[in-house]
């Protein structure tokens, strides 16, 4: 019931979100003047600082979805290391969207400024930290995945000799 919470929580302003985005296109596009690459300029302008987020909330979309796949009758271990891995992707991700916005070609062609980048050693760090946390749980997927196939080739062979 929790994951559920949980789900609904993340999955519905995200679903509103993209709904006003998409509702917010066709005037977006008559405001522009009808131009294909003035369009692809303001997407990016605006999409770039929520990037991350969206991110972001897959991620905890996964862990959540992972919570609520975890049942007594049933093996942890495939529902942990599928979700620990799409969680993990989901930070390395998000993490990687946070540099991207301060990069200084982004900064300069999307945003037109070429003037000091404010809070630029705030978002790397993040992005250090969002990516090495992505790793993690990467790496304790793929020990988790590792774990299993040991455990049922020790008891295929334990199976023969019983």
């Amino acid at each position: 019931m929790k994951a559920l919470i949980l789900k609904i929580m993340i999955g519905l302003p995200m679903g509103i979100m993209v709904l006003l985005m998409v509702v917010q296109l066709p005037k977006l596009w008559a405001h522009i003047g009808h131009r294909p690459d003035i369009f692809g300029l303001k997407l990016l302008q605006g999409g770039l600082p929520l990037l991350p987020y969206s991110f972001f909330a897959i991620a905890l979309w996964f862990a959540a979805d992972m919570v609520a796949r975890v049942r007594p009758d049933r093996p942890l271990e495939p529902v942990l290391s599928k979700g620990l891995r799409r969680s993990g992707a989901g930070l390395i991700l998000g993490g990687l969207a946070i540099g991207l916005n301060v990069t200084p070609w982004i900064w300069r062609e999307v945003y037109n400024n070429t003037g000091r980048q404010p809070g630029v050693a705030n978002d790397v760090l993040l992005t250090l930290i969002f990516v090495t946390l992505g790793l993690i749980l990467l790496g304790l997927s793929q020990r988790i995945r590792t774990l299993q196939a040991a455990r049922e080739a020790l008891s295929a062979e334990l199976e023969q000799y019983v």
